[in-house]
């Protein structure tokens, strides 16, 4: 019986073993191009196209100090962080409201709605970005905040909804009838009872809807020119006359992710938390 315990023991434990071994492995191999890129972002260019790659080098910061002093990547900063702040908190603050709609009144074919609302989500951004950049040169919103907001709030809205539906699903109707009982409004029930026990759906939704918006590339190269251009559009940039400038390029690109990388790995509890609670709700 112990020699059995002993067995049953040492079989976890190594499977344990070969778990870890193997999410340290796929780890290592998602994070090699982003090493790649911010050891290329150190190097000088004579560096970068050295043939064997050089692994020990003398590490320079003057690929960040060029971009940061000879391109205009404040402007484009200030433009992800409105935009990406903006559509993230509209697109969640309506999907809450039309998940509340779902959850506690009766829609006619509701699921057939929420089915079609996820398939927005999958429609490639190409198939629809002429109808988006003709609305937007016809109401002079090309090339502006507001124009890619709104373009952006549409794009994230499908998946807000269906991650928010179970999260506020799981709220008890009786909170918000108590609610009623005591004189609030409907309105008041869903900010002051519904929404607090929501709180890490809420959280979780608000930072998928802000990468994405972060990270968004086809509508945002279209829909804008120089104004309103973002982080990832303004990539393009440094291919020039004098050819790619990699090192450039690099530097750039690790200040663009950097941010949302930190604000990932603070809230990462709230992140995890509110993904867990959307998976289990029945």
């Amino acid at each position: 019986m112990r020699g059995q315990r002993v067995h049953h023991g040492l079989a976890r434990r190594s499977r344990r073993t070969a778990s870890f071994v193997g999410l340290c492995v796929i780890t290592l191999f998602f994070l090699v191009p982003v090493l790649w890129a911010l050891v290329t972002a150190l190097k000088l260019h004579k560096d970068i196209f050295n043939d064997p790659p050089l692994l020990w080098f003398h590490p320079t910061l003057d690929n960040f100090r060029y971009v940061l002093s000879n391109s205009p990547y404040v402007h484009y900063f200030l433009n992800s962080l409105i935009v990406a702040s903006a559509s993230a908190v509209v697109s969640t603050f309506i999907a809450a409201l039309a998940a509340y709609a779902f959850s506690r009144f009766k829609v006619p074919r509701s699921n057939d709605i929420m089915m079609w609302i996820l398939s927005l989500r999958m429609t490639p951004p190409m198939a629809v970005v002429v109808p988006f950049y003709l609305m937007a040169v016809s109401t002079h919103l090309y090339d502006t905040r507001i124009g890619l907001v709104v373009v952006l709030i549409t794009v994230d809205l499908p998946i807000a909804v269906w991650m928010l539906a179970s999260y506020i699903g799981a709220v008890p109707v009786d909170l918000d009838e108590a609610a009623l009982i005591d004189g609030c409004s409907r309105f008041g029930a869903f900010l002051r009872v519904v929404l607090p026990p929501a709180a890490p759906g809420l959280v979780a939704t608000l930072i998928l809807c802000f990468i994405f918006s972060w990270n968004e590339f086809p509508l945002s190269v279209v829909l804008t020119s120089q104004s309103a251009t973002t982080l990832p559009v303004s990539m393009m940039g440094w291919d020039t006359e004098r050819g790619l400038l990699w090192g450039q390029m690099m530097a750039a690109g690790m200040m663009a992710a950097a941010p949302v990388m930190v604000f990932a790995i603070f809230i990462q509890r709230y992140l995890v938390r509110g993904l867990t609670m959307g998976a289990i709700v029945e």
